[in-house]
């Protein structure tokens, strides 16, 4: 099975296809997906989108157990070990442990604001003229006008 379309990078790109596989695979296995290609090509139906459509698909359950029942490495490779090893990665580089890490560091700072003291804030006191109410023209305790910028 080929691609309809070349596959073409950048000249200066760092990424190198893999040379092909010394052996081939099973005939069983090349069977399957040229049945699967031209059923493609006959339907214009995509596996992976009927799949995806299926009603028990959308279950959140449906894919752990999918995994399990498969025995599926979730984070695994067809690449030779010496060109890349996705489990070189710790366990703290997956998004589960950064989110927990995010969580406890979240806690912590929310914990310190918290327990900061709080400062306690006066709200202004409004001035209040010889009547009692509270005055409204630009003029300081004293009575006399205050300049603004417009007294000129």
């Amino acid at each position: 099975f080929l691609l309809d379309y070349p596959l073409i990078f950048p000249e200066d790109a760092e990424i190198r296809i893999p040379p092909e596989p010394a052996k081939n695979c099973s005939a069983k296995l090349e069977k399957k997906f040229e049945e699967y290609y031209k059923r493609f090509k006959k339907t214009g139906v995509d596996q992976n989108v009927a799949i995806q459509e299926l009603k028990d698909f959308r279950n959140p359950c449906m894919y752990e157990k999918m995994i399990s029942h498969l025995d599926i490495d979730e984070i695994g490779t067809n690449f030779p070990q010496e060109l890349y090893d996705p489990h070189w990665w710790g366990k703290e580089s997956y998004y589960e442990e950064l989110s927990k890490a995010q969580k406890i560091e979240m806690d912590r700072r929310e914990k310190e604001r918290r327990e900061r003291p709080k400062i306690g804030f006066t709200p202004g006191v409004k001035k209040v003229d010889q009547l009692g109410v509270g005055s409204s023209n630009n003029s300081d305790i004293s009575g006399e006008k205050r300049k603004t910028r417009f007294d000129q």
